[in-house]
């Protein structure tokens, strides 16, 4: 099927005289989560994994994707595509490849899924105007519509109104091209809560001193509609924006690492510079960091839940007759069960043993297997709130650990604690402290190829920017309301994976900041190897212990109770 695929596409790249095509994950918006509609790499690839371009030349095809899935990839591609495993050592980035080996050459995109950054770094003949897969599928899905619903001031805690005089304090007499669909939904207060894992339908924004235009793909309310007009905003169709760009006389503020390079194409003026809305919509204000505060009650109650019915199972001797795909389908009742739930933030990731090694592994019914009575489930996974956003990996030990599972587990535990037990001064970056998260696992001769940790939006993307943790590219400062991702790992190839993830909210007290841990869940005191743990290791997981039990115990049964409290008990 992909070799028959391969064989029409490169017949339409021969009729436009193109030496090779790329073909993207990405949406017109570089949005995380793309419709059926746009998953072009996937349909030429036969690759599933979210995050990966493929580079189809007249005889050869190449996947480049990252170390979460190297793995995947190496097991999903047909035999026709080399895998290029991206920082790996003599692999080259694909703008390098292009470079190397097609400079001056034409090479054809659709450019509304390549980025305007992307693009630059090109020296070929770019044409960017070729949507050559939408040609050849013959069957591919129309691009989502959804309902698009008010989000209230009560629970987001500002007015669009607000942050529109914010935005245009930064602009001057610039114009701002919106192209980020998350940012769009932040600063005109709305969400779409019937679209999976993240509530953010396609829009763009212009956004200038006196005028601001939603151009949005969805199914306003008149509730929605009303309230925007009332605030002065122009409801203008989606398809209008490339008119409207052609159209602005005066300098266009637009971030290339968003904007798209056929849109950036049309901007006759442009100042490349990232978008003020980005830094805003990460620094959550009071409303919001009391509603993550909340999700998180609720989801660690589901989670914990989960969790001791899987240590039931243990138990009882049931857990063989187990698979990864009802593990996903408890966590989704447990979640069920909490008020306010809207959805998964992404789809759960339940991986046993060897597959814990896959860092993005999705069980499907191909691939799904029963657990069995040692080694590890890993399970990240989280939840869309009316008031919040999570995201949560806890790894469980099903019976039977070997010390090498164990050490794994403690020194991914002790880089966790250290992380989130950070005290740091202003202008501290994610690549900064990092290094705290890994420390553990360096003594222990351990290691991940992916980031620490990621930004998380309000009801939004659960991958957001700009603030994250990784050892290189997270130069922005940390400011109080942040939420990150506090996520180490180990994947021992065949043989186990362990993540251990909590959501940490920036504060600050004096001078100094600090995190708050927002996930409530416990840890597994059968992997931990309590000799390996500092005294102030035990401190850190005792305390955090507590408040475990002290937060969730009221919210469950009697019997989950007894058990939390031995879970959370002191380890000496």
């Amino acid at each position: 099927m992909i070799s028959q695929r391969l064989s029409l596409l490169r017949k339409k790249m021969a009729e436009h005289d193109l030496d090779a095509y790329i073909v993207t994950s990405a949406d017109p918006h570089s949005s995380e989560y793309v419709s059926d509609h746009y998953k072009c790499r996937e349909y030429i690839t036969g690759f599933t994994g979210s995050a990966g371009t493929a580079l189809i030349t007249r005889d050869k095809a190449y996947l480049w994707t990252d170390s979460r899935y190297f793995l995947q990839a190496a097991a999903e591609l047909p035999e026709e595509y080399e895998l290029m495993k991206m920082l790996e050592k003599g692999v080259p980035m694909l703008s390098e490849f292009i470079n190397d080996t097609l400079a001056g050459k034409r090479v054809g995109a659709d450019g509304r899924t390549v980025t305007a950054a992307m693009a630059q770094r090109l020296r070929c003949i770019l044409v960017p105007d070729l949507d050559l897969i939408g040609e050849i599928w013959e069957d591919r899905p129309a691009d989502d519509m959804h309902t698009v619903e008010e989000l209230d001031t009560a629970v987001c805690g500002e007015s669009r109104t607000d942050k529109l005089r914010r935005v245009r304090e930064k602009l001057g007499d610039k114009t701002l091209l919106v192209c980020a669909s998350d940012e769009c939904a932040w600063l005109y207060n709305y969400r779409a809560p019937g679209k999976i894992y993240d509530p953010i339908p396609s829009a763009y924004s212009i956004v200038s001193a006196d005028r601001a235009r939603l151009y949005l793909s969805g199914v306003m309310t008149d509730k929605l509609r009303r309230s925007l007009d009332a605030d002065g905003v122009e409801i203008c169709p989606y398809e209008d924006i490339d008119r409207d760009v052609k159209a602005i006389s005066g300098t266009i503020s637009a971030d290339s690492s968003v904007v798209n390079s056929y849109l950036s194409g049309l901007c006759a003026n442009k100042k490349d510079e990232p978008s003020p809305i980005g830094i805003m919509k990460a620094v959550k204000n009071s409303t919001e960091q009391q509603g993550f505060i909340d999700a998180h009650i609720a989801d660690g109650t589901a989670l914990t839940k989960f969790i001791c019915n899987i240590k039931k199972l243990c138990r009882e001797g049931r857990i063989t007759s187990y698979t990864e795909l009802d593990a996903v389908k408890d966590m989704e009742m447990y979640r069920g069960q909490q008020h306010g739930y809207i959805g998964p933030s992404f789809a759960t990731i339940a991986a046993y043993g060897p597959h814990g090694a896959i860092v993005h592994y999705d069980p499907d019914e191909n691939t799904n297997i029963p657990c069995e009575a040692h080694s590890f489930l890993l399970v990240d996974t989280g939840g869309q709130y009316s008031c919040g956003t999570t995201d949560v990996t806890r790894t469980i030990s099903l019976g039977t650990l070997t010390d090498e599972e164990k050490r794994a587990y403690t020194a991914v535990l002790r880089g966790n604690l250290a992380l989130g037990a950070a005290v740091f001064p202003e202008k501290v970056t994610g690549s900064n402290l990092d290094v705290l998260a890994r420390m553990p696992l360096w003594e222990n001769g351990l290691d991940y190829g992916h980031g620490t940790g990621h930004g998380v939006g309000f009801i939004s993307c659960v991958h957001e920017g700009p603030n994250a943790i990784r050892l290189r590219r997270a130069d922005t400062p940390f400011e109080e309301g942040m939420v990150t991702s506090n996520e180490p790992g180990v994947y021992i190839t065949d043989k186990f994976g362990i993540r251990l993830e909590n959501l940490i909210l920036c504060r600050r007290g004096g001078e100094m900041y600090h995190f708050l841990t927002l996930t409530l869940a416990p840890f597994d005191r059968d992997a931990i190897i309590a000799d390996m743990l500092t005294d102030r290791e035990k401190k850190l997981l005792n305390d955090y212990h507590r408040r475990v039990y002290d937060t969730l115990a009221p919210r469950l049964t009697a019997e989950e109770a007894q058990w939390l409290a031995a879970e959370t008990a002191p380890i000496e």
